[in-house]
């Protein structure tokens, strides 16, 4: 439920993550098809409700931290390897996926560091912008 809430949360600020997300649906609703959210999610025909849906799961479930942040950063380190010539739209995104975070999520690293990464692009350092964002990618050791 990790990867599917953390995809949920890429595609709600607008990365292009869809099929990720409708793959993970898929396999954890063939694993567990008793399960009525996940029946809810796959009935679900617009694809931002279902997303949002997904991200609003993050505050009624119980997940395990280290394995939605793995997932988070994976896919957000993915993200940014396809979008790294446009780090200001990154970054607002980055924004946008830590103000659907829970605060009891927010306020620890590493997804603390998606709230500020994008500021010093305010006084033109990318270079301390890129290296925030790749340190909240490899906190998980991946």
């Amino acid at each position: 439920m990790e990867s599917l809430i953390a995809n949920a949360l890429l595609y709600a600020a607008g990365f292009d993550v869809w099929d990720g997300f409708a793959s993970r649906l898929d396999g954890l609703f063939s694993e567990h098809p008793d399960d009525p959210e996940l029946l809810d999610l796959e009935w679900t025909t617009d694809k931002k409700e279902a997303a949002l849906h997904a991200v609003s799961l993050i505050k009624t479930i119980r997940l395990n931290t280290d394995r939605f942040g793995g997932a988070l950063m994976t896919a957000l380190g993915r993200e940014y390897q396809k979008n790294v010539s446009d780090l200001q739209a990154f970054s607002r995104k980055a924004y946008d996926i830590w103000k659907n975070l829970p605060s009891d999520i927010s306020a620890v690293e590493p997804f603390h560091i998606l709230s500020y990464a994008g500021d010093p692009l305010s006084w033109d350092d990318e270079v301390q912008c890129r290296s925030l964002f790749q340190k909240a990618f490899c906190f998980y050791g991946k």
